[in-house]
């Protein structure tokens, strides 16, 4: 590209011998290359820029990710560390419930400020792990206020009524503040939000997955797996020309 336009204009001229002739061609060339070369250099050096300030970006990215994670992990953390905290309250021995105003109060504060540290995740993996572990304690919060197993709960004189226990003892009974009996129960039941994952198992259940070891399981599972069975087309045709 460089000599293209030199052969275009002299290609009829003899080879010169004069050193004069071919310094002018030496300073044309280098006259015509360091402009191509200087050209070349300015492009490369404006994408060394583009692909540093792209690096860099890409960095500042993955630092800003990896700090959203630790901090995520910290609101998981903390979030679960109230949850657990709040079980406690309520806890009096095992099963048992502690009936008392304060605890029933710190109890909900400690539910409702982990609800506020979880919306503040944003991790999507953090997020999950965090629902799994809530599930568990939404089910420990259920055990505890079975009514099956703390029967007591079922009259609203355990919540309003008088510690008879506590009178005796000569302690002053107070009633559960009734926010806090909201906040708890809303919390223990299935979330309005949520979806349950024995949604997706469908009837095409593979029984074989099931050791004939189980038997009774299996004896109550197979009736329900025949009858949500399709029909072959023969089986179907034929029971229809009987019945008719």
């Amino acid at each position: 590209m460089t000599v293209a336009p030199w052969l275009i204009i002299f290609h009829n001229a003899p080879v010169s011998t004069d050193p004069a002739h071919w310094g002018v061609f030496g300073d044309y060339l280098g006259g015509v290359l360091s402009t191509f070369l200087s050209a070349f250099g300015f492009v490369g050096l404006i994408y060394t820029v583009i692909m540093q300030r792209q690096a860099v970006s890409a960095q500042m990215a993955a630092i800003r990710q990896d700090k959203e994670i630790r901090d995520d992990e910290v609101y998981s953390g903390q979030a679960l560390a109230c949850l657990e905290e709040a079980l406690g309250k309520i806890t009096l021995v095992s099963t048992t419930i502690r009936r008392d105003r304060l605890a029933w109060l710190e109890s909900a504060r400690l539910i409702m400020t982990a609800r506020e540290l979880s919306e503040r995740i944003n991790s999507h993996s953090v997020y999950t792990v965090y629902e799994a572990a809530e599930k568990i304690y939404r089910s420990r919060f259920s055990s505890l206020l079975d009514p099956d197993t703390n029967n007591e709960t079922m009259q609203p004189a355990f919540f309003g009524g008088t510690d008879w226990e506590a009178y005796m003892a000569g302690r002053v009974t107070e009633t559960i503040e009734p926010r806090s009996v909201y906040v708890i129960y809303s919390f223990l039941n299935w979330q309005r939000h949520e979806s349950d994952v024995l949604d997706t198992v469908t009837r095409d259940w593979d029984m074989d997955r099931i050791s004939r070891r189980h038997r009774g399981a299996r004896l109550y599972l197979e009736p329900i797996l025949n009858r949500t069975s399709p029909r072959p087309p023969e089986e179907a045709g034929s029971q229809d020309r009987s019945g008719a």
